[in-house]
């Protein structure tokens, strides 16, 4: 098994989000904010060997997060295990 960190940029009116590896000594959370995008890191434990880091974001990009919602940001959850995320998946 092994940890993930996924980098999740937010542009306003652009579609949905753009999901990528994020390097491995980013902090969690929210890294930059403007009027315009987020850049967002969280870290999927819990990943088994044989799956594909593509797989993991793609598995990411599908899930639907609403862990933030009536959240301060300083509280927000940013670690998910791997077995929470999937195509339809809601994560609270």
């Amino acid at each position: 098994m092994r940890s993930l960190k996924l980098k999740t940029v937010c542009v306003d009116a652009a579609g949905l989000p753009h999901v990528t590896l994020q390097h491995p000594a980013a902090d969690l959370g929210v890294n930059s904010q403007n009027d315009h995008s987020m850049v967002i890191t969280d870290e999927i434990t819990g990943v088994p060997d044989d799956i594909t880091d593509s797989a993991v974001v793609l598995a990411w990009r599908d899930t639907i997060n609403l862990s933030w919602l009536g959240q301060e940001e300083k509280d927000s959850r940013h670690t998910f295990a791997f077995s929470e995320i999937g195509r339809g998946k809601i994560v609270r």
